[in-house]
């Protein structure tokens, strides 16, 4: 088994603009087991971090507001957070339809730490 430093490193993604692919590609190599359908990605994606030796995530500000501190230089974890959806420009004022074009749901990125990151 590797060091847990290593696997975190692995876990945290390249940063930037990457992250997004790191973690699509993460998503689609974990396996989620018998519960397929029954869970949602983040569930899975926090049992494997789990399965890695990190535990009980929140987001920074989760974190502050518990009293707690993030440590310098930790990296965070990725989550998907909640979907946004894009809309295509609104029609002008002077038309009478109320259509509105709503695009695909974009989901952004969500970086949490684990308990082990913050003092």
């Amino acid at each position: 088994m590797e060091p847990v430093a290593e696997i975190a490193i692995q876990l945290h993604g390249p940063g930037g603009k990457e992250n997004r692919k790191f973690l699509s590609e993460l998503c689609q190599s974990i396996d989620p087991g018998p519960m397929k359908g029954e869970k949602t990605m983040n569930q899975i994606l926090i049992e494997f971090y789990e399965s890695c030796g990190f535990h009980d995530f929140h987001t920074y500000r989760q974190w502050k507001e518990k009293g707690k501190q993030v440590k310098k230089g930790e990296k965070a974890f990725l989550l998907w957070a909640k979907p946004l959806s894009s809309q295509k420009e609104k029609a002008p004022k002077n038309d009478l339809s109320e259509e509105t074009n709503e695009g695909p749901e974009f989901f952004p990125l969500c970086y949490v730490f684990a308990s082990c990151q913050v003092e």
